[in-house]
């Protein structure tokens, strides 16, 4: 899982229209970038996506949309009462917007209830190192329902992440081209609040029952064989400090998840017993070098 803005960027502000011109592209991407104004940005959302290596069980997987309803609560409300959402579709209200403990709860709960009706026992939940994620009350809520975490490092999810790495940027822009075509067929240029969300909805749902998710997780090196992971992952694996596994000091913990020391949380996330033949077992990332002006240069799992 993990979370993405939805913006609502495509209405401009008031008194613009989309200009009719003969000799622009049949592709939407040619045309003039606009923005919407702030009472009208604050109607943004943020996906909770979440997508598994089952296509099967990915169709009823919940899409949440977690919107600001700051100055937008009566439209949320109106697309609420409509009622026309697809079925892997959910809206969580009274939000602002930002992912808390308290809506990772909500989360997990909805998770929880999709897949005990897919009859789904076994679960390894896939996350970044969020503040919201790493939080105690998260993890032991998520060990309640006895499932298995699996921390993506911090500042490396772009390339280890499934959702960041294959799908986010397509997902934004089937958004950025349906929108604006529907106001290019407006004849006043113009999208209402409704229809951005309806769109949205409709996207979102369709590009995540029939995308190919099972091969994300292989590339970014969740699944075996190793034979099927990207090369652009295997470019920065270090093949010679893989002898064995063991659990993470509370240094390399911190180290691991670019947060500060956090003692409780460690000791959750190793209280399992490590079998012998698995000690000692380490991978090592190396960042690629035109990152390492901003970020640190080294990540070991």
């Amino acid at each position: 899982m993990d979370e993405t803005l939805v913006p609502y960027s495509f209405g401009g502000r008031r008194g613009t229209r989309v200009k009719r011109k003969r000799f622009w592209r049949p592709s939407t991407r040619t045309l003039v970038g606009q923005s919407a104004a702030l009472r009208l940005a604050r109607g943004q959302a943020t996906l909770v996506a979440s997508i598994c290596t089952n296509p099967a069980i990915q169709q009823s997987l919940p899409q949440i949309f977690m919107p600001n309803t700051r100055g937008m609560k009566k439209k949320w409300a109106a697309v609420g009462e409509a009622g026309l959402m697809p079925q892997n579709i959910q809206v969580q209200f009274g939000t602002t917007g930002w992912q808390t403990v308290e809506t990772m709860f909500k989360y997990i709960a909805r998770m929880k209830k999709a897949l005990t009706k897919a009859v789904v026992n076994k679960v390894v939940l896939v996350m970044d190192c969020h503040t919201s994620h790493l939080s105690y009350r998260t993890l032991s809520r998520i060990a309640k329902q006895r499932w298995k975490v699996l921390l993506v490092p911090g500042k490396m999810t772009w390339l280890l992440q499934p959702l960041d790495a294959y799908m986010f940027a397509e997902l934004k822009q089937h958004l950025h081209d349906q929108n604006v075509r529907e106001r290019l067929e407006d004849d006043g240029g113009e999208q209402s609040f409704y229809n951005w969300a309806q769109t949205c909805f409709r996207v979102v749902s369709n590009l995540f029952a029939e995308k190919d998710t099972y091969s994300m997780f292989n590339k970014c090196g969740c699944c075996l064989p190793s034979a099927h992971i990207s090369r652009r992952v295997m470019r920065y694996v270090d093949h010679s400090k893989m002898p064995n596994f063991r659990a993470m000091t509370e240094d390399e913990f911190s180290l691991y998840t670019g947060t500060k020391k956090k003692t409780a949380v460690h000791k959750l996330l190793f209280r399992s017993h490590v079998p012998a033949s698995m000690v000692d077992r380490c991978i090592a990332i190396n960042r690629p070098v035109l990152r390492l002006s901003s970020k640190k240069s080294q990540s070991e799992l």
